[in-house]
């Protein structure tokens, strides 16, 4: 095979470390990629890159970060991307999420004895060992901002939030759609939403970051429009 000596590796780790600049985040995440594997030939695909190149006139994603996404199996980056629907510095109810991904489908056949719940589980223990997600305690996890700028840019136009009462990336193609509840929302506030065909999905968030404690109302228009 192509496993080396400790100190091989602890080179070329050296040398992927002065590319992520210093930058803590990026660090990990690489780190959560190559955890594991003795394979040198995977250390240097990651140390040769081409994405480290990436221009900064397109994104300004860190390239540690989309290396890291890059080596995802597709069914993280979907589930990764999704996260978008939720803004920044959200707490983000771990069991809600599983359910939102099954909904999705994004969620692969289980293993035996594994119930589909585990398995969505499992997901959010693979990105949070790779940084994609932070813990927050055994019921919520977060993402940091860069993160979830990542999360952003690849969800692209699919993806649209409404946060301080203003629409934030909304397309006719836009599939996932989330909002923060008001006392009692108006057909009116949903008016960017008219010209979407595909919407899947319709997320009320609340402002007190998660707790839907308190009585909120929508307005009847609003889910027969």
């Amino acid at each position: 095979g192509s496993s080396v000596p400790d100190h091989s590796l602890e080179f070329i780790g050296k040398k992927i470390v002065d590319k992520c600049g210093g930058l803590p985040l990026a660090i990990k995440a690489l780190a959560g990629l190559l955890r594991g594997t003795q394979d040198i030939r995977e250390w240097e695909a990651v140390l040769h890159s081409r994405l480290w190149e990436s221009p900064k006139d397109k994104t300004d994603v860190i390239p540690a970060l989309w290396l890291s996404y890059n080596h995802l199996p597709s069914h993280l980056k979907r589930c990764f991307s999704y996260c978008a629907i939720f803004p920044k510095d959200y707490k983000i109810d771990r069991k809600k999420l599983v359910l939102m991904w099954m909904a999705e489908d994004f969620l692969l056949s289980t293993e035996s004895g594994k119930s589909i719940e585990d398995t969505g589980d499992k997901y959010v223990q693979q990105l949070v060992s790779r940084s994609f997600l932070e813990p927050m305690d055994k019921s919520y996890v977060t993402m940091h901002d860069v993160m979830h700028d990542l999360a952003e840019f690849i969800s692209g136009d699919f993806i649209a939030r409404q946060e301080d009462g203003q629409a934030s990336g909304f397309s006719e193609r836009a599939r996932h759609f989330s909002f923060y509840a008001d006392f009692y929302d108006r057909i009116s506030k949903f008016e960017a939403l008219h010209k979407t065909q595909f919407l899947r999905t319709f997320l009320q968030l609340y402002e007190s970051n998660g707790n839907s404690k308190g009585r909120y109302f929508l307005a009847q228009r609003v889910t027969t429009t």
